[in-house]
């Protein structure tokens, strides 16, 4: 595409519809996919170790899927083919029983939902830089989608069998399936290099190296919120109704600042952001520490804005600023088989049995490792 092209046909309509489909399944999946396990008779350690599976498989894949794509120079192939496969995927949980299965379904299914993401990140905010538009008002569609799919799940499942949150899931994956197909393409050089050569490339480099640890730090500190909030909040007699209001309040707020997000960018910039985010988790993980005072938990989850949407707006454009186009999808894909992958895969591996041992305190060691994201990347500014 020449610097000169006009965009493609409503172009940010098409990639915001994408976002939504994406979004829409991590909507009803996040807070209610632990239930839906736990009515398969899995404890806590084995809905950590299921949790965890997950991120874990990004390890491999989503670094090969982004190497084959800057090879390819095309990405709407490859998007299109990642959504119905995983469809077909997750169709395949209605059938499957037992902690090994699960665990081994769980690595194929969420491999293939997440090896999307980093490419939707990479076509976004290639088209955002080329065409000149805000890339948090069309991100922004993903989060309010979340927000209206955690509100329809929990109005959908309050009084009924965990078992319904597969059949939801399923309905919000076809439609993500078939918007893809709406995708633009984007098509850069080809690479003729090996499959590794751009991977060493970039694992070289200490300052990405960085990157990757302090953003890996911020998104682990996560991972007792996202596998455990809604069975404490449960336990404590919260219903499934309010607990999705909750889970949508924080994506409002993020909405908030996405709808922002060139402004905040341009007067903060991206690693103070990733500062901030870590100063937003310090304050949010202590306070759900120690309370389920609804009130409590109203205030702190505007705290989202921060944690998740500061730390994303910060991490996507420290990518977009400092990697060439020819190896983004690379880079993506390295960024999400870490920060997603390994770090997101170990915080949950660890989230487990820290709340079986220490129930709603484990949060304070989620404020830990927003303190290591706040020294890591303030690091990474004097660098």
């Amino acid at each position: 595409m020449s610097e000169s092209a006009p965009p493609p046909r409503f172009l940010k309509l098409r990639l915001s519809a994408h976002y939504a489909g994406l979004f829409a399944p991590i909507g009803v999946m996040l807070p209610f996919w632990p239930l839906w396990l736990a009515g398969r008779e899995m404890n806590e350690w084995q809905i950590g170790v299921i949790l965890a599976t997950g991120s874990i498989s990004k390890i491999l894949v989503n670094p090969l899927i982004g190497s084959w794509v800057d090879r390819l120079g095309r990405r709407r192939v490859a998007m299109v083919s990642l959504a119905f496969a995983t469809c077909f995927a997750f169709l395949a949980f209605e059938a499957t029983h037992g902690f090994m299965p699960l665990l081994l379904l769980s690595a194929l299914a969420s491999g293939l939902f997440t090896a999307q993401m980093p490419l939707a990140e990479n076509l976004s905010l290639f088209m955002a830089h080329k065409h000149k538009f805000d890339y948090g008002r069309v991100r922004l569609w993903g989060s309010l989608a979340f927000i209206l799919a955690a509100m329809l799940g929990g109005w959908f499942l309050s009084g009924r069998s965990s078992d319904y949150v597969l059949p939801l899931s399923l309905c919000f994956l076809l439609a993500m399936a078939f918007i893809s197909l709406g995708l633009p393409e984007m098509v850069i050089e080809r690479r003729a290099e090996g499959l590794t050569a751009g991977l060493s490339a970039l694992l070289a480099d200490k300052k990405f190296l960085l990157f990757l640890a302090a953003a890996s730090a911020l998104q682990a500190s996560h991972m007792v919120y996202y596998g455990f909030s809604t069975l404490h909040w449960r336990q404590a007699g919260i219903d499934e109704t309010t607990i999705g209001l909750l889970w949508s309040l924080g994506v409002v707020a993020e909405i908030v600042l996405f709808s922002q997000g060139n402004r905040v960018l341009d007067r903060l910039g991206p690693l103070r952001l990733m500062m901030l985010a870590g100063f937003g988790g310090l304050i949010r993980w202590s306070v759900l520490a120690f309370t389920t005072w609804l009130p409590a938990l109203y205030a702190v989850q505007t705290l989202h804005a921060l944690t998740f949407g500061a730390f994303h707006l910060g991490a996507m454009h420290y990518l977009a600023r400092n990697i060439p186009v020819s190896l983004s999808a690379r880079a993506q894909g390295l960024y999400s088989s870490s920060v997603t992958g390994i770090a997101q895969g170990a915080g949950m591996l660890a989230a487990g049995p820290l709340y079986h041992a220490l129930g709603g305190h484990a949060f304070l060691t989620m404020a830990l490792l927003s303190a290591l994201g706040i020294w890591l990347a303030a690091r990474l500014r004097s660098a």
